[in-house]
């Protein structure tokens, strides 16, 4: 600041052993020496004016003395970055004084409140001080954020807008995002011998939730430097009070900081939007050293590990303790000394209006069909719409299924029947009726290898769904599941593993097999309930071709669906999933058309599934015939080898 720099002022000066002190005279000039309570005896009552200044002439240190200054800066400042407000001694202020400029109007008022003349009479003195030592910066300040122009500054004014302590405005990966302003610092670059303001430095703080705290997260912002004048509203970083929608901003911002709060705990929701991995892609993974998060940049910075976006419609799990505690791979660390909110389930989290506007704009949370920990933006969440219509299609056996499910615990169901009859289908439809998650398990989930099932990925996924009162199905359960044979190792490795587990898994559990008669004798004996599906009869056809074709028609019943077009698809033995994949076809043929769905659209589905079936088929054929001819000559080789052997023999 120009007006500090002893060479903008007349100063007599006295040399200390370790700094330069100089007592400037002019800034009590204006001073009236006649006004009884700040005399020119009493001056170093007020302040000792014990001014350093560092290589750049930038003021580094003033003591004030007074009393009634101190309780004033107390009272309206409270706290502000280099002023230790509240010192026994005398407040020491390193740097320029900017807290007299960023509160020079509450100070003011201040003083004309006070009742004791000595008391206002100190006060007012600073604040006289101030508009001498400031008063360029103010003459600015006021020029160029009053004016015509709308409101903005120089580069190395910039300080002025920006006050500790309120709320500034910036766009993080696409989001509005306010934070609250702790300091802003000068950073410089040396240029030919001398040192040029480079950038400016904000350095702010907004809430982040760790599963079990709710805490303060620094964030850093860079200001670089421009020429002459600049709107405030061009910079990425402003105060939120020159944003041109403010209070659009405050009232989106307040609803998604309630609902972040809300989100504490664990949530079964629906997302759909961009995801973002969160650094820890998979079951098998395992969790990294952990390092520090003390800040959002290096948050950020974390998220970037292992980054890449999708954008899809899923059903997913919040659960911010366990992704902290067990997949972060840096450690959040909150600002020391700052207030922190416990999380306690019990009990509603009430935060200021100011405390919900500089939330967090995303969560942490697991997607179930990704099987990995993402991070999900918070205003793309929305409650679960589970699908209670579904259970209607199923049989008796499968509601006492649900009914035996809902009640007990450590409950193992198998699900037994050739492909698309609808085995998944009940697991997916009686979670959906209990309201509860449901989490897929395969052989992909735990390895390489698809018949090597890791005990640690395996324990991990399990003990995630009793935390998250989940159901679990563990589809095409064939290669877990099947005898165990003395020449495979990883199989029977496997079955071990899961043998083990389930003896002591205390939640439901769905198994689904196509191969029931290859199943190990030991796994019986920890199946509580089965269930066998035979082949779709021509009813239940009917009814899943009515049903598929009514969602591919967006639930408008076309003309063409009859009892009589029914009954003649229905003749075609495919199963469900079959009719499901046909019915995608003939719905690609419709919008391919830019026109509604056809009778010739699912026809047409369903000869080119026969005609896969038959070109299949011939594959296979042609296959066998291929090995059969290979093992005939590979038979009759080996019967002249051993036919050779027996005459060089003799």
């Amino acid at each position: 600041m120009k007006s500090f720099h002893p060479s903008n002022r007349k100063s007599t000066q006295t040399q200390t052993q370790d700094s330069e002190a100089r007592v400037d005279s002019e800034a009590f000039a204006g001073v009236d020496a006649t006004d009884p309570y700040v005399g020119e005896g009493q001056k170093r009552e007020i302040l000792t004016y014990e001014q350093r200044y560092n290589s750049r002439g930038e003021l580094q240190q003033l003591e004030i003395q007074s009393p009634y200054i101190k309780a004033a800066l107390r009272e309206v400042v409270k706290s502000y970055p280099g002023v230790n407000i509240n010192s026994n001694g005398p407040i020491s202020i390193w740097k320029e004084p900017w807290y007299l400029f960023h509160y020079r109007h509450e100070l003011s008022t201040y003083a004309s409140k006070l009742r004791d003349k000595k008391a206002r009479g100190h006060v007012v003195f600073l604040l006289e001080y101030a508009a001498k030592v400031l008063h360029r910066d103010i003459a600015n300040y006021e020029a160029m954020m009053h004016g015509e122009a709308a409101p903005g500054l120089e580069f190395p004014a910039l300080w002025m807008a920006f006050k500790p302590g309120t709320l500034i405005f910036t766009i993080i990966e696409g989001h509005d995002s306010i934070f609250r302003l702790n300091s802003i610092s000068r950073e410089h670059e040396t240029i030919g011998g001398g040192e040029l303001l480079k950038e400016w430095n904000v350095s702010a703080e907004h809430l982040i939730s760790n599963g079990a705290e709710l805490g303060y997260v620094r964030k850093d912002f860079r200001i670089p430097r421009y020429e002459g004048y600049k709107a405030l509203t061009e910079l990425k970083t402003f105060p939120l009070q020159y944003h041109p929608d403010c209070e659009r901003v405050k009232r989106d911002l307040l609803a998604r900081g309630k609902k972040y709060v809300s989100l504490q705990g664990i949530h079964h929701s629906m997302y759909e939007g961009p995801t973002h991995t969160s650094g820890f892609p998979s079951l098998t993974s395992r969790s990294k050293e952990y390092s520090t998060v003390s800040s959002a940049d290096d948050l950020a910075s974390e998220i970037a590990f292992n980054n890449f976006i999708q954008k899809t419609e899923q059903r997913v799990m919040l659960d911010i303790k366990t992704y902290n505690d067990r997949i972060r791979t840096k450690k959040l660390t909150f600002i020391s000394g700052a207030k922190t909110h416990y999380l306690d389930p019990e009990q509603a989290l009430e935060l200021s209006d100011e405390e919900l506007l500089i939330c967090e704009h995303f969560v942490h949370g697991f997607s179930f069909a990704h099987k990995d920990w993402r991070h999900f933006e918070v205003s793309k969440l929305k409650p679960v719409e589970y699908n209670q219509s579904a259970f209607d299609t199923l049989g008796h056996e499968e509601y006492a299924i649900f009914t035996f499910a809902r009640k007990g615990k450590g409950l193992i169901i198998l699900l037994h029947g050739p492909p698309g009859v609808g085995k998944t289908f009940t697991a997916e439809s009686i979670a959906d009726f209990s309201e509860r998650p449901l989490y897929k398990l395969g052989g992909s989930d735990f390895g390489d290898s698809p018949f090597l099932v890791s005990d640690q990925a395996l324990r991990t996924a399990l003990n995630l769904a009793l935390r998250w009162k989940a159901v679990v199905l563990m589809d095409e359960a064939d290669v877990f599941l099947q005898q165990r044979d003395i020449h495979s190792s990883l199989g029977n490795k496997s079955a071990s593993v899961l043998l083990r587990l389930l003896e002591y898994f205390d939640g439901t559990m769905f198994l689904t097999t196509n191969r029931v008669q290859t199943i190990d004798a030991a796994f019986k004996s920890r199946i509580h309930l089965s269930l066998s599906y035979p082949p779709l009869p021509a009813q239940a056809r009917s009814m899943l071709w009515e049903t598929f074709i009514l969602k591919g028609t967006e639930q408008r019943r076309p003309r063409w669906l009859t009892e009589k077009f029914l009954g003649k698809i229905s003749k075609e033995e495919v199963n469900g999933r079959e009719i499901k994949n046909i019915i995608r076809v003939a719905h690609a043929f419709a919008v391919d058309g830019k026109r509604a769905m056809r009778p010739a659209d699912v026809t047409h589905g369903l000869q080119t599934r026969r005609d896969f079936e038959l070109d299949f088929s011939k594959a296979v054929a042609k296959r066998k015939h291929e090995d059969d001819q290979t093992n005939g000559r590979s038979k009759k080789q080996k019967k002249k080898n051993m036919e050779f052997d027996g005459e060089a023999s003799s």
